[in-house]
C-alpha cells in the first residue's frame, strides 16, 4: 500500500468511527497514539478527517444558533 492509499484508508476509517459514535476527543487520542508510534501517513489521514469533522460541526452549530435567533441561512449577516 502506498502513502496516498494509507492516508485515504485512515481518513475514511476515522470518518466511519465518528459517524458510528466515536467523539472528537477520542479521535484526537487515537491521533496522539499514532504520533507516538511515528506512523505519520496514518496520522495525516486521521488529522484530515478530524479537521473536516470540526468544520462540519462548526457549520451545524452556526446554523443552530442562527435558527434559535430567528435568522435564516440566506447569507445575510
Amino acid at each position: 500500500m502506498n502513502e496516498k492509499e494509507i492516508k485515504e484508508q485512515y481518513y475514511y476509517m476515522t470518518i466511519h468511527d465518528y459517524k458510528t459514535g466515536t467523539d472528537l476527543l477520542q479521535l484526537e487520542k487515537i491521533l496522539k497514539f499514532y504520533e507516538k508510534l511515528e506512523m505519520y501517513y496514518q496520522c495525516a489521514g486521521i488529522y484530515k478527517a478530524i479537521e473536516e469533522i470540526k468544520i462540519i460541526e462548526l457549520i451545524k452549530l452556526t446554523k443552530l444558533i442562527r435558527q434559535i435567533n430567528g435568522r435564516t441561512n440566506s447569507g445575510k449577516i
